[in-house]
């Protein structure tokens, strides 16, 4: 990576954007609108430099009028590499377990069915979601096999996120940020509340950030969705169009885009006007933290809270979040992030970094490393 250049991490999509897509034009209800200024970027990111050839948008050619945009300096999508429309851009499709369904508007319709009891999943930027409505949490915990574990809680705005929890001033500046966390918040008593974080005293809120979320919700007659990482228990989040079926929902939201770098959402907890990380991923990554030190080391981590991280020059770079070590397909997910966080970085490691314990699942990627 050349001197000065810099990782880009996914940003929620602007007003600008969201303003376009709710107005007449040719972006109207295009839930992949975004800008300079927005939208994902790490998550679809093959290598450096951030170009358009180096992302999954390259095997979708600009339009003219794309074109015109990206070429133009007084348009905020001058440069913008994954600049697109509903003309050359990628699409939504609903499908069921079987095929995809014949609707003319695929995120309206899966509104309808939500409001109507369905459990869908969801493909976003970086990953995939399990959704449904807060008073179909007792079916989903049936379904998914959950019964104890706090589902994260997106609501419409924040004005409806006020009826499930109490954020602080400063809670409510990191759930508004373009990063769009989940935050833990004090809870707001009631028996839905407690459906979705029993026995606590905190609920994790956050707010819509892509294009899709804010048409879902558009369409929605509910104010809030339960919205869970789309993964088999304990394994990572699956990203595979096909394979996601194995889950089993209702109904599932696709596009036609690769997700090359899966990432969770983000997770944290204010104290005072501090910021704890719980789970640092999507929005939040890739970053760096200076330290004194030269060339090129690798970190693989500890067991359990995986997080690997790539030390380059005077920088660390921590990858996003991994999970826990001895779950099927962890230590490949592992493998798979460090790697893309070895070739952003153009470096090659003279030191790899192993915990000691015999039993840990790193250990066989530190020594083909």
């Amino acid at each position: 990576m050349g001197e000065g250049a810099s990782i880009p991490a996914d940003s929620a999509v602007c007003d600008d954007c969201l303003k376009e897509m709710m107005s007449p034009g040719r972006r109207r209800k295009y839930p992949f609108t975004t800008c300079t200024n927005c939208g994902p970027r790490f998550t679809l990111l093959k290598g450096m430099p951030y170009d358009r050839p180096l992302t999954s948008m390259d095997e979708f050619p600009l339009c003219p009028d794309c074109m015109k945009e990206f070429k133009d300096p007084a348009d905020r999508r001058f440069h913008h590499q994954t600049i697109c429309c509903p003309r050359c851009g990628r699409g939504y499709r609903l499908e069921n377990d079987k095929a995809p369904m014949n609707t003319a508007d695929p995120i309206a319709s899966l509104a309808k069915s939500l409001d109507a009891g369905c459990i869908a999943v969801v493909k976003g930027w970086g990953g995939m979601h399990i959704c449904c409505t807060l008073d179909n949490l007792g079916k989903l915990r049936d379904w998914y096999g959950r019964k104890e574990k706090p589902f994260a809680i997106m609501a419409r705005d924040m004005e409806s996120l006020r009826e499930y929890g109490d954020p602080s001033p400063f809670e409510e500046i990191l759930l508004t940020s373009p990063n769009r966390p989940i935050v833990l918040v004090r809870k707001k008593e009631s028996e839905l509340t407690e459906l979705a974080s029993p026995g606590l005293d905190t609920i994790g809120m956050f707010l819509p950030y892509t294009g899709m979320h804010h048409l879902l919700f558009s369409n929605l007659k509910h104010n809030a969705l339960v919205m869970t990482s789309a993964n088999i228990p304990g394994e990572p989040m699956i990203v595979d169009d096909v394979r996601i079926k194995e889950l089993g929902a209702d109904l599932y939201l696709l596009h036609d885009q690769p997700i090359l770098n899966r990432a969770d959402d983000t997770v944290v907890r204010a104290f005072g006007t501090n910021t704890q990380y719980i789970r640092r991923s999507r929005g939040n990554v890739p970053y760096h933290l200076p330290i004194s030190s030269k060339g090129c080391a690798v970190g693989l981590g500890p067991q359990e809270n995986l997080t690997a991280a790539v030390s380059l020059d005077g920088n660390i770079w921590p990858t996003q979040y991994i999970g826990n070590g001895e779950k099927i397909g962890v230590p490949e997910y592992l493998e798979e992030a460090v790697r893309t966080q070895i070739g952003f970085l153009n470096c090659k490691p003279s030191i790899f970094a192993i915990d000691l314990h015999p039993g840990y699942s790193n250990r066989p990627l530190g020594k083909r490393l």
